[in-house]
């Protein structure tokens, strides 16, 4: 009878050892796709990246991972939804992430920029709220605060929000130059929205001259590339407010250089073309959008039908469209 138990007892050390070789290696082989699934977006392959992480990555084997596994596996297939302009699917695996990470602060940071797409402010500001009650004083996270402020047209709180980034900024010992950037730059976009043009400029081209002297590239505390984003404001401004239709389009080429996969850029670069009345090159432009970015088809879409017939809808950029 002894020697029985003792043979049931082998046998269920010996399961359970194979299950927590079975679990290790889904969990390593899973960390492997998601770093390879990471790569892809940062090089704004968000199309390959997702496919990847449908056709090789299990729902099996990440159930079987660890609950931070989980958690980035929905948050790098959200992120690729983003760069994608898939807003609603990007919420959707946000909330995900965050249901397995509450106090995240990057995906909040994320699932925040997510609402914004939606055009849903108030929810941004309640996300970003959250975040900064576990990160108090968060240089960057009280500049993009200040930018959807700014959206609702609430400029004394995003003035205020800015004021506040900028003295915590000069308090923080890591990273305070990023820190000092981002804070830079939600500020020219809080001005952008302010309509005060020469004060947006002035921060765009300190920034772009930081940029090319140091070639680098701009990235936030995240790891996230900005350096596009100073060049697409430039050239906004050129558009919208000097009219300067020939270097609108040299700034917008310079931000397509850094970020060809980028599909709302085509989409800027299409309406500067229309400006400049090279209305094939405009439409060229439309359908490279829709082919990058999915999420940007109906937009594509609407301008293709108006381009021809009135003005075209403002561009501005800030990851979103319009």
């Amino acid at each position: 009878m002894n020697r029985f138990f003792c043979f049931i007892h082998g046998l269920l050390v010996l399961s359970l050892f194979l299950t927590a070789i079975n679990l290790q290696s889904a969990e390593l082989e899973t960390e492997t796709y998601l770093s390879i699934v990471d790569r892809l977006y940062q090089q704004g392959e968000c199309s390959a990246a997702l496919l990847m992480h449908r056709n090789f990555i299990s729902p099996y084997d990440i159930e079987k991972c660890t609950p931070k596994t989980q958690a980035l596996y929905h948050f790098l297939q959200g992120k690729c939804f983003m760069g994608l302009y898939e807003f609603e699917q990007a919420e959707v695996c946000f909330a995900k992430s965050l249901n397995i990470e509450r106090h995240n602060i990057e995906v909040l940071m994320w699932a925040s920029r997510c609402k914004m797409g939606l055009n849903n402010y108030a929810a941004s500001i309640a996300i970003l709220d959250i975040a900064l009650d576990i990160s108090k004083l968060h240089p960057c996270l009280l500049s993009k605060r200040a930018l959807v402020y700014a959206r609702l047209e609430k400029f004394p709180l995003a003035h205020a929000d800015i004021v506040a980034a900028e003295k915590s900024v000069d308090i923080s010992m890591a990273e305070k130059l990023v820190h000092r950037r981002e804070v830079e730059l939600n500020k020219a976009y809080v001005f952008m929205e302010e309509g005060k043009w020469h004060e947006a400029e002035t921060i765009f081209v300190s920034l772009m001259q930081m940029f090319e002297k140091e070639k680098n590239g701009f990235k936030d505390v995240w790891g996230e590339d900005r350096s596009v984003e100073i060049y697409a404001g430039l050239a906004r401004i050129n558009l919208d407010h000097s009219f300067k239709y020939d270097s609108a389009l040299e700034y917008i080429n310079k931000a397509i250089h850094i970020a060809p996969k980028n599909g709302l850029l085509y989409l800027g670069r299409a309406r500067i073309y229309s400006k400049l009345n090279k209305i094939d090159k405009a439409i060229t432009d439309l359908d490279r959008a829709a082919e990058l970015a999915s999420g940007l088809k109906k937009v594509v879409k609407d301008r293709k039908t108006a381009i021809q017939r009135q003005p075209a809808p403002i561009f501005r950029f800030d990851g979103f469209p319009l």
